[in-house]
Parts: C-alpha cells; sequence; structure tokens
C-alpha cells in the first residue's frame, strides 16, 4: 500500500521545479506508478494546488500551493538575518544573490534577491539539488566534516565513478582552502559566479550564499573578492553570536534518512 503522503511529495516537486513538469516525468523521478502520480496530480488539481497549463498534459504549483511553500521557508531564521546583506550584494554587483540551507544530503535555496543586470539568472525558490551540483552546494560539501564528506560519497553517491570522485575530492580541498568556490556563469561564460559558506569559527555551517551571474572575472582578484567576503564574515559574525537561532535543524537526523525530491540530473 502507498501512503498518501506521496501527495506531498508531487507538491514539492511542482512547488520546485523550473518548468512545468507532465506525470511520465514525475512518476520517473519518484519512481512510483503512473497511475498512482495521475491520481495525485488530479487531486491537487481539484483542490487548486496543481495547475495544468493551457493545451497541454504539463503542471506547475497552482494558487494554493505557493504559499505553503512561502511558509515552510519562514522557518529558516537565516532568511531575515541574512536579507539585508543579500540586497548589498545585488546592489555591489547588479546579480541575483541567492541563500541556500543544506539538509541532508541536499541543499535548499529559501531566499534571493533578484539582480539588474539585464539577463538574471533565477531557479525558483524552495529548489532542492544534490551537494555536489552548483557551487552553493560543493562549498557545503567541502565545510562538512570529513567523516560526513566521506558518508555522501559512500552512502549517497556510491555510484560515481572512481575518476569523477577523485576530481571532485580535490575540488573541494581547494574550496576548503580558498574558503571561496566559483564556477562558470551560465549567463556570461568569461565570468564566475562565486559562493561563500556562511560559518561560525568553530566551522559550523549555517547555510550558503551564491552570487549568480558574473560577479567576478574568471581570473578573480583579490581586489574584486574581498568586498563580497567581508559582507560574508559580517553575516557570519551575527549567525556565530547566537548560533542556537540559526543552527541547523534537521543536523539532528542521518542525512540518509531524508529523502527530498532533487533537480539535479541522475
Amino acid at each position: 500500500m502507498i501512503s498518501a503522503s506521496f501527495i506531498f511529495d508531487i507538491l514539492r516537486m511542482l512547488a520546485t521545479a523550473e518548468t512545468p513538469l507532465g506525470p511520465s516525468e514525475i512518476s520517473r523521478r519518484l519512481k512510483m506508478p503512473l497511475s498512482t502520480i495521475y491520481r495525485g496530480i488530479t487531486t491537487l488539481e481539484a483542490a487548486g494546488y496543481a495547475e495544468r497549463q493551457p493545451g497541454s498534459n504539463l503542471f506547475t504549483i497552482g494558487r494554493m500551493g505557493a504559499p505553503l511553500v512561502q511558509r515552510y521557508l519562514s522557518r529558516f531564521a537565516l532568511r531575515d538575518v541574512a536579507a539585508p546583506f543579500l540586497r548589498q550584494l545585488t546592489t555591489v554587483t547588479g546579480d541575483t544573490t541567492a541563500l541556500f540551507v543544506r539538509i541532508g544530503w541536499y541543499y535548499v535555496r529559501i531566499a534571493h534577491i533578484h539582480g539588474t543586470n539585464e539577463i538574471i539568472q533565477t531557479r525558483p525558490l524552495g529548489e532542492v539539488r544534490d551537494l555536489d551540483d552548483g557551487v552553493a552546494g560543493r562549498i557545503m560539501l567541502a565545510n562538512l566534516p570529513q567523516d560526513l564528506r566521506d558518508r555522501y560519497f559512500s552512502e549517497f553517491k556510491p555510484e560515481m565513478p572512481s575518476v569523477e570522485r577523485k576530481r571532485l575530492v580535490q575540488q573541494l580541498d581547494q574550496i576548503q582552502a580558498d574558503e571561496i568556490a566559483t564556477e562558470p556563469s551560465p549567463t556570461h561564460p568569461d565570468r564566475l559566479s562565486p559562493a561563500f559558506a556562511i560559518a561560525s569559527p568553530t566551522g559550523l555551517l549555517f547555510g550558503t550564499v551564491c552570487i549568480e551571474g558574473g560577479a567576478l572575472s574568471s581570473i578573480a582578484t583579490a581586489e574584486e573578492i574581498e568586498p563580497l567576503r567581508a559582507s560574508i564574515a559580517e553575516l557570519s559574525a551575527l549567525c556565530s553570536a547566537t548560533s542556537d537561532k540559526f543552527r541547523n535543524s534537521y543536523d539532528h537526523l542521518s542525512p540518509s534518512s531524508i529523502l527530498l525530491p532533487s533537480a539535479s540530473a541522475r
């Protein structure tokens, strides 16, 4: 028997998808029978939590579902304290600045401030991705204790080829040493998108901030990086002063016990 909780799995997937999804794709991602997914979508559509795209069999989050996502994200105290820093970084760079937290082996976008540059790269609030997918997640992975990092590969990504794993481990070590992760901007290939960890001096990780766009040149200089790093350092200090308030509320759970509908390709 399948628990009715699958309804919420479908709702989470629709809420965090970058594009409308069809029943077949949802069935594939959730590894559930297509008939079950159809039943779930029909229920959600009737209640206003899913919305069919005109002339298609594709669905997005409905008018009743979006407030649920916002209420869930508002539970993270980090959003409020980080908001002025996100606005400051967006003003300085012109790029969208986003805030993420770790949940298990995933990271979740809990806030963003849209940039003013002509080309704006934005993914949906609530989006879930694997920790090794993108700089916002990789800098989290780099800042995890070694035993947790090892478990990520052994428990969550055991199928990762050894060559790819070795290359990723080297990248994580470099990220940890540099205290910054970068990747080519999807909108400006000749520039870099940076991510920084929000952490205490003792290594307690609160979240990460990623500046999406092209905040840094392809050969980033200290002059470019330091103003951004200074803002994150100030935010980290504020969180560290009352660390219990911003501590990850999922840390008491085994990461492998948490299953979320990830947008990362598998």
